[in-house]
């Protein structure tokens, strides 16, 4: 059994040096995927986890912020201090990324601002109210 762990280690860790990777090095090695982590964000709350996902979309401006759709939420992803940015190559990838899963309020403003950035202006004149959201605050990110 060791050396299944020992082999499915050292394929991880060949993957990752292979990678392309933004912010902070990758320190994790127990990855679950974001469904998994929005099931059990109260087991996380603060903790930082390591999450793999699909990218819905890129903030077209300058890389600023993704979402990640799964089954059960949308996540709005952020990067810890406004200190990396990612590609628009990334859209509909895979991806790992380290950081911090929580559930917080996103104002209309700042949902206005998320979708001005998407080019999406007609849609954020109709934003009236707050609303309640997963995120994700990224420590860094491999693809």
């Amino acid at each position: 059994m060791k050396n299944i762990f020992l082999v499915v280690g050292l394929i991880w860790i060949t993957s990752l040096a292979n990678a392309e990777s933004w912010g902070e090095k990758i320190t994790l090695d127990e990855e679950i995927s974001m469904d998994n982590a929005v099931d059990k964000a109260h087991e996380f709350q603060n903790r930082i986890i390591l999450v793999s996902a699909k990218i819905d979309s890129v903030c077209p401006k300058k890389g600023c912020w993704m979402t990640i759709k799964t089954p059960k939420a949308e996540v709005r992803v952020t990067f810890k201090d406004y200190s990396f940015f990612v590609p628009q190559k990334l859209m509909g990838k895979n991806i790992t990324m380290q950081g911090v899963l929580s559930k917080s309020t996103t104002s209309i403003e700042d949902q206005k601002h998320y979708l001005i950035d998407a080019g999406k202006t007609e849609e954020a004149k109709k934003i009236t109210s707050a609303k309640d959201e997963f995120k994700f605050l990224a420590t860094g990110v491999v693809f």
